[in-house]
């Protein structure tokens, strides 16, 4: 629900994560500095995703980010990444199968 405590830790969280990754100042500016796939991986990971997933996801999350996706897009700033990119990447992984929702 809107307006609740958990509504605004997320928030708050999703505030944490950006500012660590100097996504913007406090006066809301967005700065020229962009993150790399892995430094906004591992803010994400430190921060947003243990406060809206079990331990167990968060944990599988970590082991397909350091297996798979890391050694791929770890070093590209976000907007390297392309749809291209992702679509060559994405068929090309063997678990993208095991985890698909049919």
């Amino acid at each position: 629900m809107v307006g609740d405590k958990k509504a605004a830790e997320d928030v708050a969280s999703k505030i944490r994560a950006k500012l660590q990754l100097g996504d913007f100042d406090l006066k809301g500016k967005q700065n020229a500095q962009e993150p790399t796939f892995k430094e906004y991986a591992d803010s994400w990971i430190s921060t947003i995703a243990p406060a809206a997933c079990k331990e167990s996801t968060v944990q599988s999350y970590k082991d397909l980010l350091r297996l798979h996706i890391l050694p791929v897009f770890g070093s590209l700033k976000l907007k390297e990444i392309t749809r291209g990119r992702r679509r060559t990447f994405w068929p090309a992984r063997s678990w993208r199968d095991s985890r698909q929702v049919r």
